[in-house]
Parts: C-alpha cells; structure tokens; sequence
C-alpha cells in the first residue's frame, strides 16, 4: 500500500503550498483508519521540506513518480520516500530514501550496520539507514519476482457470480413469493485522469506492487485514454420481494 502518490510536480506544489504533511496525514487517516501523533507530523514537515531542495533539481523530471510511506507488501516495513522514472535506456528504476531527525551520529567498530545517534531520549545503536534501505530494496525486488509475470488483479472474488441480476431472481424465489427485478440506467462519463488513478490504486489487488515500477508510463496511459473523456455503462438494478 502507497499513502501518497504523485509526481515531482505535484509534490513541490504540495511542499510549496505548506499543504504536504496534511495531505500525507489525511491519506493516513482514509487508508488505514489512525491519527498521527504531533511527533510524526512534525517531522514530515521538516524531512519532506528538505526532499523538496533535493527534488528541486531541474534534471529529475517534473513527471517523476513519488511514493510517500510506501509498506513493503507481506511485511510491516514502510519506506519514507521512493522516487521511480525512467533512465537513459528508457529503463524503470526507483531510488529508495530513508528519512531521519538526526543532528549526527557515529561509527560504531566491528558493527558495519549500526551506527549510535541520539534517539529516543538517549545515545542508542541503531539500523544504518544505508542497510535499512538495502533491506527495503531486497525485500521489494524478491516480493515483485512473484508478480512480475502476473496480470493485475484487482479482486480475486466475482461477487456478482455469488448475487448478482442474472442469479438474484433464482436465489430470492426459494424464500419470497415474489421476486421483480428493476432495472437501473446509470454510467459514468470520465474526463479526467486524477479520479480514476485514485480509483484504480485504492482498490484490493496487486496493482500497487506492479504499478509502482511503471507509475509514470500507467499515468501517461490513463490520461491519454481520458483525455476526450469516456462513457462506463453500469449494469444495476433492485430486487423487489414479498414475503411467503
């Protein structure tokens, strides 16, 4: 699961407009139902403020992809901030940053992963944040070998094969007298790419974990696609019974 999403355009307006850490909270709070702590909040302000000089160079492309707490799938890990595009041989790639409030921190002998910083009230030996990012990236490119030859799924139940129009008639005789289905005429007109990325993404199913390499390439599909806008029929409609 991606909490944020965007690209480098999206996220320095985002950063510029003061607005970043709110939006990173409020996604928080849609997607997994929790507050976020005064602490935290802060110091997305401060470390996305920072990402924004970084990101504030004009050779990265303003369409680059940005994923803001992204949790490797299968595992409770979150990676700060990813970056993903395209390099010179038109291959997919994603740089993987790890976030930290530290004022500075020290080598600690024989323990090449561990470094001491001040955290948590007092002098600790904690993860490198290089290894931390190792393991993220291993952790990601051995999960995405068992998706990578698959086609995205975004629900692997049929509910309208348990209940639905051509069924629900049959199903409802063998406890109501009668059963009348009426037919509802409804579609969606979709012009506009935002809303439908929005849609696919936060849908169950493994699109996330094979979009995340191909972010910018799925974007540019769906806005060309909606570009001259479209017409969804929705096939709906309500059973009508009474009982026996």
């Amino acid at each position: 699961m991606i909490v944020y999403d965007g690209i480098k355009s999206e996220f320095l307006n985002s950063v510029m407009n003061g607005t970043i850490a709110e939006e990173v909270r409020q996604r928080i709070f849609e997607k997994m139902g929790r507050t976020t702590p005064k602490s935290e909040f802060d110091s997305w302000k401060n470390s996305l403020s920072r990402m924004y000089m970084v990101l504030a160079d004009t050779s990265i492309p303003d369409d680059a992809g940005i994923a803001i707490e992204y949790n490797v799938p299968q595992t409770s890990k979150r990676v700060d901030f990813i970056v993903s595009g395209y390099d010179a041989d038109n291959q997919s790639n994603a740089v993987i940053i790890e976030l930290k409030q530290w004022d500075e921190l020290k080598k600690v002998d024989g323990k090449d992963a561990l470094v001491e910083t001040y955290t948590g009230g007092g002098l600790r030996e904690v993860v490198h944040p290089c290894y931390q990012v190792w393991s993220y990236a291993t952790l990601i490119r051995d999960y995405n070998k068992t998706v990578q030859d698959q086609n995205i799924v975004l629900s692997s139940d049929c509910l309208y094969e348990v209940f639905g129009l051509d069924n629900g008639k049959e199903i409802l005789s063998e406890y109501f007298k009668t059963v009348e289905m009426k037919k509802y005429e409804d579609a969606i007109e979709v012009n506009e790419a935002e809303p439908l990325i929005a849609y696919i993404i936060s849908c169950h199913g493994n699109q996330n974990h094979i979009l995340l390499d191909h972010y910018r390439e799925f974007r540019e599909f769906v806005e060309e696609k909606t570009k001259n806008g479209f017409h969804i029929t929705k096939d709906a409609g309500i059973f009508i019974t009474k009982v026996m």
